[in-house]
Formats: C-alpha cells, sequence, structure tokens
C-alpha cells in the first residue's frame, strides 16, 4: 500500500509540472500569440476582426476615455476628455476625435440598462464612455456609450 502511495504521489507531481507546459498558448495562439489574430511573436497584441481584415489592437492594450461629446461628423465624434486610463493619460484634458466604423457598438446606458443606438443618436453635450485602439492614423473606437457617469457621480 505504501508503494502505491508513493506511485500515485509523483505520478500527481509530474502531471503537475507537465501540464502546464503542454497546455502551450491557448487557442488560435501559436507560439507567442494569445488569444486569436495575428502577432509579430511579441505575445502582446491582440486583434479585432473588422470587414477590412484585422485591427491590431495596441502593444499596450485599450484605450479607455470618458467625457463630453463637442461635436459629431458622419464617421467621427469629437470628445472633451475629462478622465481615462493610464493610455489616454496625454489626452486628458484635450478634444479628440475619434473614427467610428460599422464595427464600432453604439450604447445607451439608461440606469443598469444599456441599449443599441445609432450615430445619429449621438449629440453634442452627451456624456459619453468609450474603448479603443491606437492605430497610425488615429483612435479607432469599438464601443461608445451615452449616459457615462463623470468623475463618479451619478
Amino acid at each position: 500500500m505504501k508503494k502505491f502511495l508513493a506511485l500515485l504521489t509523483v505520478l500527481i507531481l509530474s502531471l503537475v509540472l507537465v501540464l502546464p507546459a503542454a497546455a502551450g498558448r491557448g487557442p488560435g495562439g501559436g507560439e507567442g500569440c494569445p488569444g486569436t489574430g495575428d502577432c509579430d511573436g511579441s505575445g502582446a497584441r491582440t486583434a479585432i476582426k473588422t470587414e477590412a481584415g484585422l485591427l491590431q489592437r495596441g502593444m499596450r492594450g485599450t484605450v479607455a476615455l470618458v467625457g463630453t461629446i463637442t461635436a459629431v461628423g458622419t464617421d467621427s465624434v469629437s470628445i472633451q476628455v475629462e478622465k481615462g486610463n493610464t493610455l489616454a493619460a496625454d489626452l486628458i484634458g484635450t478634444i479628440v476625435t475619434v473614427t467610428i466604423t460599422p464595427e464600432t457598438r453604439l450604447m445607451l446606458r439608461d440606469g443598469t440598462t444599456c441599449a443599441p443606438i445609432t450615430l445619429a443618436d449621438l449629440a453634442i453635450g452627451q456624456q459619453v464612455s468609450l474603448n479603443g485602439i491606437q492605430t497610425e492614423t488615429g483612435l479607432v473606437v469599438y464601443r461608445i456609450t451615452v449616459g457615462a457617469f463623470l468623475f463618479g457621480t451619478p
């Protein structure tokens, strides 16, 4: 019985050490590519699938902003940035014009629920939050939510 327990302990310890190494980098990941999508082998990029192909997220992640709409165009929105995450620190206090693609989700937050809206529903003076990706051509957003709370107050 003692030999069996010793053998079982060795087997369990072997599995604990070997399985994480055998797991690899996740589904669709390949060498150095977390998640799905292409990357440069550094293991730091992911991608958003669009009609035009893959839109690479920045090396450092998603830009998150909160602010007030100052202008609405046919495929863009200008926002006076009030707050943001670390990647948006340089944008706080400035007006940023963001590109809206067909894949951009536009949402209206009403209390505890969110409902989809269209670009025509956006208006100057609305408080919004957004998430996007910094590209060579500027900030491309994949979500804008109207009804954001500025400075943590409802």
